[in-house]
């Protein structure tokens, strides 16, 4: 992964699912990297691994003033983070911004918006390993508010994580023997995403083209260049 001059702040944006907890773990993991995650927060103060359950049972106030007290706190101690949300509109992305000052470095990394046959597979997996299931109208209202990130929200640079288009022939074998493993009550829920959605996935893949590459997350390419600060 590319090094940024230090302390930095990357903000991913990209709905639930798209890989962005792998990107992390993958470019990341064991590094002075501090992640703020709101998800973390409701696990970690429910003390559950059924995240379900936590979301239904914790105060969600609560959870939101220990967000911001993480932001405060990591942008007082000038230290390296990455924040873990969605980040799909541009005020969202400007206020969590806005935590850090003019000493950081500033980065978006944008994740691809996924098709529909790759989201549910990758709900399905996550439902039964984690009690974790996002509802098909959820990512579609994301999708549907979903803004192009600029440098005029506040970055020094813009990355893309690349599309990934893989063998059909090997796509094919994979979902079959994922799909063994489901039960028929998640395969069940499964429904199609209105125009609405086909509409801005156009729109995304036009910004975004697909890359046809072997799956490494920790590969990219520049949407915007910016080598230092303006």
């Amino acid at each position: 992964m590319k090094s940024f001059k230090e302390p930095f702040v990357i903000i991913l944006v990209g709905h639930p699912l798209c890989g962005k907890s792998t990107w992390i773990n993958e470019n990341y993991k064991n590094t002075n990297v501090t992640i703020i995650s709101r998800d973390n927060i409701i696990m970690k103060l429910h003390g559950s691994s059924d995240y379900t359950k936590a979301y239904n049972e914790v105060n969600q106030k609560e959870v939101d003033s220990l967000l911001l007290q993480d932001f405060k706190d990591c942008a007082a101690a000038h230290v390296n983070v990455i924040v873990d949300m969605t980040n799909m509109t541009s005020k969202r992305r400007k206020q969590n911004l806005s935590y850090f000052g003019n000493n950081y470095t500033k980065v978006c990394v944008v994740f691809p918006i996924l098709d529909e046959s790759e989201f549910i597979r990758r709900n399905d997996i996550r439902t039964i390993k984690e009690n974790k299931h996002i509802p098909l109208n959820a990512i579609h209202n994301m999708i549907k508010s979903f803004q192009v990130p600029t440098k005029e929200e506040g970055f020094h640079e813009i990355i893309s994580i690349p599309h990934i288009v893989e063998d059909f022939d090997k796509k094919l074998i994979r979902l079959s023997e994922e799909r063994k493993n489901l039960t028929q009550d998640v395969i069940d829920r499964h429904s199609q995403y209105g125009d609405d959605y086909k509409r801005k996935l156009d729109e995304f893949n036009k910004q975004f083209p697909a890359t046809n590459v072997n799956r490494n997350v920790s590969q990219f390419k520049i949407v915007k260049d910016g080598e230092g600060r303006q």
